[in-house]
C-alpha cells in the first residue's frame, strides 16, 4: 500500500544515510575517524545540516519503493490468478 511505502521509505532513509556515511568515510590526517558510529552520523548531521538533511532524496526513493511495491503486487496477482 502507499501508507506502508511511505513508512519504509520514511524509516530506512536514515538509517541507510548512516550506514553509507560510515563505509564512505576516511580517517583524518591524525588516524582518528570522524563519526564513531550510526548514532554519531545522525546526530552530527542534525547538528550541521538539520533534521531534514536525514530525509534527502525522499521523494525519489519513494517513487522507487511505489513503482517496486506496484509491480510486486502486479505480478503477485497475475501468477496467483492463473492457478
Amino acid at each position: 500500500s502507499l501508507a506502508a511505502g511511505f513508512v519504509a521509505t520514511a524509516v530506512s532513509i536514515p538509517v541507510d544515510l548512516a550506514k553509507t556515511t560510515l563505509q564512505a568515510q576516511k580517517p583524518l590526517p591524525d588516524g582518528t575517524l570522524e563519526y564513531k558510529g550510526s548514532v554519531d552520523v545522525l546526530v552530527k548531521t542534525v547538528q550541521k545540516h538539520g533534521p531534514l538533511r536525514l530525509w534527502r532524496g525522499f521523494s525519489k526513493y519513494n517513487k522507487q519503493q511505489h513503482t517496486s511495491s506496484a509491480t510486486n503486487q502486479i505480478f503477485s496477482q497475475v501468477h496467483t490468478s492463473s492457478d
